[in-house]
C-alpha cells in the first residue's frame, strides 16, 4: 500500500503537466495571464503549473464537465493589461466578471465565440474602442454591464439579435447617435441603462418605439442629448415599468397625462429638462409612487387657480400618493400657497419646493410629517411666522427657509438638527438659549435678519458646529468666550452687528482661510437647494463599487450568480439600516454618515453613505 501511494505521488507532477499541455482551457487562461501587465497584489501568482488550474484564483470549473472552465471572476484586483482574445477558447464559459480593474485595449472581437456566456460584467475599466458587432455570437447573454468602460461609437444593430437579454447597462461612456431602433426586439429586457452618453434619439427626440419593450421595469436615460416631447405612447404597453429616469436632458413640452397609466411606477425623475405647463392632476393615480423629481423645469401652477392645485393639493389628497417618500419641485414657476394636504403624506422624508413663486405662510400641517428629514423652502415669497409645529419633526436633519419674508422670532423649542438656514428673512427677537441644545448641529445661518440682544453663551455647547453666520443683524454685547472652541472647526461670521471683543485674535492668514471656508460652506448650505444635486441624499457603496455614478440612483451589484443589478428606494435603505439607527452607524465624515445595511434577506452586508451635496 505504501508503494502504491509513493508511485501515485511521483506520478502527480507529470499528470498536472499533461493537463497543462493538453487542456485548451488551461492554455487559454495562461494566455489571459500573459495579457495582464500589472498585478500589484499578486492575485494571479497561483496561476502556474504547481496548482491545478481549476483551483486558480477567480476560476470555477464545470461540475459535470471535467477541467472545463465555466466562470472567471477577477473583481476589484487592480489588474492592468488587456483581455486576451484567447478567452474565446473557453467554450463553456458562462460568467465573465472582471469589473473594478484597469484593463484597456478594447473588447476583443473573438468574445463573440462564447455562445454559452450568460453574464458579462466588464465595468468599470478603461477598455475604449467600440462594442464589437461579433457580440451577437454570445446569444445566451442575459446580462451585459459595460458601464464606465470608455466605449465610443454607437450600439451595434447586431445587439438586437440577443433576445435573451434582461439587463443592458452601457452607462457613462462616449456612445452617440440615435437610441437603437431594435430595442423592441429584446422582448425579455427588464433593465435598460444608457446614462451619461451622447444619445440623441430618432431625429433628436426620444423614440416612441421604446414603449414596445413590454418587459421593461427600469429605463435610465439620464444625461444624454434627448430633445422633443416625452412620447405619449409610453403608457400603452409598459405595464411593468417601475422606474423612469429621464432627467438631465433637453426634453420639452408638457408632462404627458398618459404617464398616469404606469400603475406600477415607483420612481419618476423628469428633472433638469425644459418641460413646461402644469403638472397633470392625473399623476395622483400613481398610488405606488415613492419618488417624484420634477425640479429644474419651467412648470407652473394652474392659470385658473393660484393655490398650487396643479400638484401639491392633488397628490396629497387622501388616498393619493400616500407612499411618496421624496418630492422635489424646486426651480420651477409654481405660484401660490403650500397646500395643507401635504401634511397628510406620512412617509415623506424629503420636501423640496425652493426657487419658486410660493407665497403666504408655511402650513402648520407640515409638523405632521414624522418621517421628514429634509425641508427646502428657500428663495420663495413666504410670509408669517415659522410654525412651532415644525419642531415636531423629530427626524429633521436639514431645514432651509432662507431668502423669504418670514417674520417673528426663532422658536424656543428647536429640534435636534444638523443644518439650518434662516438667512435673508425679517426674523427678529433674541436668540434663545435653547440653541445650545443642538450638540450635533453642523451649520447655522441666521444672517441678514433683525435679531437683537446677546449671543447666548450656551452656543458653546454646539460642539459639532463648523459654520456659524450671524452677520447683518442687531446683536450686541460681548462675543462669548465659548465660541473659541468653534472657530478652529469651521467658519464664523459676526460682522455688521454691535458686538465687542475678539476672543479669536485672528491673523490675516486666518482670515484668508475663513474666506475659503465661507465659500465652501455657502456651497454646502445653498447649492443643494438650487441644483438637482440636493436630491441625491443617499448613495450606496459596496466596497469600491463605482462611485460614483453621478448617479441619481444607488446601485448594488450582486455576485455573478445573481445575474443582475438591484436598485434600492429610500424606504428600502431605511429598512436595511434599521431606520438609520445609531447602532448601525459605522462612521462620520465631513460630508455625511456611513451606516451598515443588510439586504437580500440577510445575505448581503453593504455600506450606506448618507450624503448632502
Amino acid at each position: 500500500m505504501t508503494v502504491f501511494f509513493f508511485l501515485s505521488f511521483l506520478a502527480r507532477p507529470s499528470t498536472i503537466s499533461f493537463l497543462y499541455e493538453n487542456s485548451i482551457d488551461c492554455q487559454a487562461l495562461l494566455k489571459f495571464k500573459q495579457g495582464i501587465t500589472s498585478d500589484p497584489d499578486g492575485r494571479l501568482q497561483a496561476w502556474n503549473e504547481t496548482v491545478p488550474f481549476c483551483n486558480w484564483t477567480g476560476i470555477t470549473c464545470h461540475q459535470q464537465l471535467k477541467n472545463r472552465v465555466m466562470a472567471i471572476q477577477l473583481t476589484e484586483m487592480l489588474l492592468q493589461g488587456v483581455i486576451s482574445p484567447y478567452i474565446s477558447n473557453l467554450s463553456h464559459l458562462n460568467t465573465l466578471s472582471v469589473q473594478g480593474n484597469s484593463l484597456n485595449g478594447g473588447i476583443p472581437a473573438a468574445i463573440g465565440e462564447l455562445s454559452e456566456l450568460t453574464f458579462m460584467n466588464l465595468s468599470p475599466n478603461n477598455l475604449g474602442g467600440n462594442i464589437p458587432a461579433s457580440i451577437k455570437g454570445c446569444w445566451s447573454l442575459e446580462m451585459i454591464d459595460l458601464d464606465y468602460t470608455n466605449l465610443s461609437g454607437s450600439i451595434p444593430a447586431e445587439l438586437g439579435q440577443m433576445t435573451n437579454l434582461t439587463d443592458l447597462c452601457i452607462s457613462q461612456n462616449n456612445l452617440h447617435r440615435a437610441i437603437p431602433s431594435f430595442l423592441p426586439d429584446l422582448t425579455k429586457l427588464t433593465n435598460l441603462e444608457l446614462q451619461g452618453n451622447y444619445f440623441t434619439g430618432s431625429k433628436g427626440s426620444m423614440p416612441a418605439s421604446i414603449s414596445n419593450c413590454t418587459a421593461l421595469r427600469q429605463i435610465t436615460l439620464i444625461e444624454n442629448r434627448l430633445t422633443g416631447k416625452i412620447p405619449e405612447e409610453l403608457r400603452a404597453k409598459l405595464h411593468n415599468m417601475q422606474r423612469l429616469y429621464f432627467n438631465d436632458n433637453q426634453l420639452s413640452g408638457k408632462i404627458p397625462v398618459t404617464l398616469s397609466n404606469l400603475s406600477q411606477l415607483i420612481l419618476l425623475d423628469l428633472s433638469l429638462n425644459r418641460l413646461e405647463g402644469e403638472v397633470p392632476l392625473e399623476l395622483g393615480k400613481l398610488k405606488k409612487l415613492e419618488i417624484l423629481y420634477i425640479h429644474s423645469n419651467n412648470l407652473m401652477s394652474s392659470s385658473n387657480n393660484s393655490s398650487l392645485r396643479s400638484l401639491p393639493a392633488s397628490i396629497a389628497t387622501v388616498g393619493k400618493l400616500r407612499q411618496l417618500h421624496r418630492l422635489s419641485l424646486g426651480r420651477n414657476k409654481l405660484l401660490g400657497p403650500i397646500s395643507d394636504e401635504l401634511g397628510q403624506m406620512a412617509n415623506l422624508g424629503l420636501l423640496e419646493l425652493s426657487d419658486n413663486l410660493i407665497n403666504r405662510t408655511i402650513p402648520s400641517s407640515l409638523g405632521n410629517l414624522s418621517q421628514l428629514r429634509y425641508l427646502y423652502l428657500s428663495h420663495n415669497h413666504l410670509t408669517g411666522k415659522i410654525p412651532i409645529e415644525l419642531t415636531q419633526c423629530s427626524l429633521i436633519m436639514l431645514l432651509d427657509l432662507s431668502f423669504n419674508n418670514l417674520q417673528g422670532s426663532l422658536p424656543t423649542e428647536i429640534s435636534p438638527i444638523s443644518n439650518f438656514s434662516l438667512s435673508h428673512n425679517k426674523l427678529e427677537g433674541e436668540l434663545p438659549a435653547s440653541i445650545g441644545n443642538l450638540a450635533s448641529v453642523l451649520a447655522i445661518d441666521l444672517s441678514e435678519n433683525k435679531f437683537f440682544g446677546l449671543i447666548p453663551s450656551s452656543i458653546g455647547r454646539c460642539i459639532s458646529l463648523e459654520y456659524l453666520n450671524l452677520s447683518h443683524n442687531m446683536l450686541e454685547g460681548t462675543i462669548p468666550e465659548s465660541l473659541k472652541q468653534n472657530i478652529n472647526q469651521g467658519y464664523l461670521d459676526l460682522a455688521f452687528n454691535n458686538l465687542t471683543g475678539n476672543p479669536m485674535s485672528l491673523h490675516p492668514c486666518d482670515l484668508q482661510k475663513q474666506e475659503h471656508k465661507k465659500r465652501k460652506w455657502h456651497y454646502y448650505l445653498f447649492a443643494i437647494s438650487i441644483t438637482c444635486s440636493l436630491i441625491i441624499l443617499l448613495l450606496i457603496a459596496l466596497t469600491v463599487r463605482h462611485f460614483f455614478f453621478k448617479i441619481r440612483k444607488a446601485i448594488i451589484m450582486d455576485s455573478p450568480t445573481h445575474y443582475g443589478t438591484q436598485t434600492l428606494t429610500e424606504r428600502e435603505l431605511e429598512i436595511a439600516t434599521g431606520g438609520f439607527e445609531e447602532a448601525n452607524l459605522l462612521g462620520i465624515g465631513s460630508f455625511g454618515r456611513v451606516y451598515k445595511g443588510i439586504i437580500n434577506d440577510g445575505r448581503t452586508v453593504v455600506a450606506v453613505k448618507e450624503v448632502v451635496h
